[in-house]
């Protein structure tokens, strides 16, 4: 056995060690120096996938095929500008007038303190190839403060979608731009709008696809409802209204 070399060998080792314990000036690394703090981790949200709460986690209070007026919609006949009617399956909401109109009902059974579900299937048609704007899927509307609510907004003129809340004096809301979202759009067709509250988010599905989510915030009140712009109809095939279970 080569003792020599063994012993060689053994120096240099203690040598490399006695030079990293007093401050690693062969490789210029401190051994007692604090590490580089970690970026943590992204703990992924799978709410924002629109297949992620199963039917069986759902509770419906309202379905709404819009096959009669038994929960009594307020329809309007009366004027030329202004028509709202329930036919062939569908609420039709035909504005012609300078000014919005809102059809809305009351639903005691959501309060906005439980997760829930709001969906509505509808189209989107000028009234006035000049003047036609968008549509608005209308929840937690105030029975006394005018126009206290929250909703979800599509347009067909601008191209942009706009959602979240107005409390009686200010808009909250965020906009986004058609151009990223245009592909999951069918402006000439109908779209599936779908609105979840989970825990402390709010949840906005266009054709399934997530546009964003919002900080949820509670109701004004318990009506529930539709809203056109001026020069805008609207057809409204069914409103579907869930209670969410999750654990």
């Amino acid at each position: 056995m080569n003792y020599t070399w063994n012993k060689t060998w053994a120096y240099g080792w203690c040598l490399l060690l006695i030079s990293c314990l007093s401050g690693c000036s062969i490789i210029g690394i401190d051994p007692f120096e604090n590490p580089a703090p970690r970026e943590p981790k992204a703990v992924p949200d799978h709410y924002e996938n629109y297949n992620s709460i199963p039917a069986s986690k759902k509770t419906v209070s309202l379905s709404e095929p819009f096959s009669d007026n038994s929960r009594n919609w307020p329809l309007y006949s009366s004027s030329w500008d202004y028509l709202i009617s329930i036919s062939g399956g569908a609420l039709r909401m035909n504005n012609r007038a300078s000014s919005t109109q809102q059809c809305v009902i009351s639903l005691p059974a959501l309060t906005g303190a439980e997760d829930f579900e709001i969906e509505a299937y509808l189209k989107l048609e000028d009234a006035s190839y000049s003047y036609g704007n968008a549509g608005m899927v209308i929840w937690g509307l105030s029975n006394t403060t005018p126009d206290q609510r929250q909703y979800a907004r599509i347009s067909i003129y601008s191209g942009d979608y706009t959602f979240d809340y107005y409390n009686g004096t200010t808009y909250h809301s965020t906009d986004i731009s058609g151009n990223s979202w245009k592909g999951s759009f069918n402006r000439s067709g109908f779209n599936t709008l779908t609105v979840r509250r989970v825990k402390n988010n709010c949840y906005y599905f266009l054709n399934g696809t997530l546009l964003t989510k919002n900080p949820a915030v509670g109701f004004y009140g318990n009506r529930i409802g539709f809203q056109v712009s001026s020069y805008t109809n609207m057809t409204v095939d069914y409103l579907t209204v869930s209670k969410l279970t999750l654990n």
